[in-house]
């Protein structure tokens, strides 16, 4: 840049001089406003976010908080989509502030955070075998008894009702309500012949959801 002055008497002096125009690095930022949403239980939750950096040649670190968050990444000229895609379970049922962190290394790191709320759908009860299983063959005439684990993994929810066939079997809980006792007393029917049964175990919690559990059972018969 030339710069020139003069006074009444026309005289001129000029110098010139050089500037120089230095970048200077910006943050990312963060093309989406993030508004708070919510999204049930055992269902996929997905969410795409935009996030940009001017410049060129800048990489871009993303984390995102709570950590069970799992994403993708993807990027098209100084644009990087981040996709949310995660399944939440019934334990993460309430809501849960979500941060983006981004981070290009020279700027300070940018965050953007919104609410999450994970509503509760109704979970069938859980049946399932103890670390001792259950005996699946019991000699004619002589008392069956078995147990198996039984929950209902929903706040507040309890199992209400239980059920086997075939009907010469009995359920009952035990007062925890967290053991289904089957027991029962069955002849096999025809003499030193055995007979066998596919057991069918039933749960059902306060709103009538249904979980079940079968397994075989022999009763051996005996020469009388």
């Amino acid at each position: 840049v030339k710069l020139s002055v003069s006074d009444e008497r026309a005289t001129v002096d000029s110098e010139e001089i050089e500037i120089r125009v230095v970048a200077t690095n910006k943050a990312p930022e963060f093309k989406v406003v993030l508004e708070s949403e919510s999204s049930p239980e055992d269902t996929t939750y997905s969410k795409e976010i935009i996030v940009s950096d001017n410049e060129g040649g800048d990489t871009l670190r993303v984390s995102i908080e709570p950590s069970w968050i799992s994403y993708t990444q993807s990027e098209e000229g100084n644009l990087k989509t981040i996709k949310i895609e995660v399944t939440p379970t019934n334990d993460k049922v309430g809501v849960h502030r979500v941060t983006i962190s981004i981070d290009d290394s020279v700027a300070e790191i940018v965050k953007s955070s919104y609410e999450l709320t994970i509503t509760n759908e109704n979970d069938k009860p859980e049946i399932e075998e103890l670390e001792d299983p259950i005996a699946r063959e019991v000699t004619e005439d002589k008392r069956y008894e078995g147990a198996l684990k039984v929950r209902d993994i929903d706040s507040g929810d309890q199992i209400t009702e239980v059920s086997v066939v075939p009907n010469w079997l009995s359920a009952t809980l035990n007062e925890d309500g967290d053991r289904l006792i089957i027991t029962g007393t069955r002849t096999s029917g025809v003499v030193g012949i055995d007979k066998s049964y596919d057991v069918m175990v039933t749960a059902k919690d306060i709103e009538k959801e249904v979980g079940q559990y079968s397994y075989p059972l022999v009763v051996k018969g005996v020469n009388d």
